[in-house]
């Protein structure tokens, strides 16, 4: 059984998280590598104008060729969609791997978005989900009810999520893992666009 993770976002800028998220992932679940998969127009996020696409995808391949744990998916930028939505983003790697499992792997800061994610109740349906709690991230105290209620529905402690992943057989039900970083990284996209420094 082949597993394959990936790590989308905007990436503007990458940074470190998102390496340590990446490193994390491939140590937790014995993984070769992640994926990233660059996004586009990312409609619960305002994209800094002043980092073009160009460097965004020069910062991200710099990032790709210092490590050996990374990969990169241009599908979303190479969509002729003016927008890219996982879900969407989902069908096309059943397609291209449809005896793989997939982990979608994000911040805590992400996931306590999710619930505006285009069909977010039907990505379970094609994904398991990784959610690393950031340290510089103060999640709500509480979702709303339907999400919360999703959330109980599909989270699993560590070891079972794991197990679940590796030995239950495809297709199976997926599951929601949420788990602190080893290694605490306080800086996001965000806070960089702020400094107007790198950090990869």
């Amino acid at each position: 059984m082949n597993i394959r993770a990936y790590l989308g976002g905007s990436f503007n800028p990458i940074h470190q998280g998102h390496i340590q998220i990446a490193k994390e992932t491939c140590e937790l679940l014995s993984l070769a590598r992640v994926t990233l998969i660059p996004g586009k127009n990312n409609n619960l996020k305002t994209l800094d104008q002043s980092i073009t696409e160009q460097i965004r995808l020069k910062q991200i391949e710099q990032a790709v060729q210092n490590t050996d744990f990374l990969t990169v998916d241009y599908r979303e930028l190479n969509s002729k969609q003016d927008k890219s939505y996982t879900i969407d983003t989902l069908k096309l790697l059943k397609k291209d791997y449809p005896e793989n499992k997939f982990v979608i792997v994000m911040g805590s800061d992400t996931f306590e978005q999710f619930y505006r994610w285009k069909e977010w109740q039907r990505i379970i349906q094609y994904t398991n989900l990784l959610v690393f709690k950031r340290a510089n991230h103060h999640p709500k105290k509480q979702y709303n009810p339907e999400f919360t209620q999703w959330v109980n529905k599909y989270q699993l402690k560590k070891e079972d999520f794991i197990h679940a992943l590796y030995y239950h057989p495809a297709p199976t039900k997926n599951h929601l893992l949420i788990i602190e970083m080893k290694q605490a990284i306080a800086i996001s996209s965000s806070q960089i666009r702020l400094t107007n420094k790198t950090f990869v």
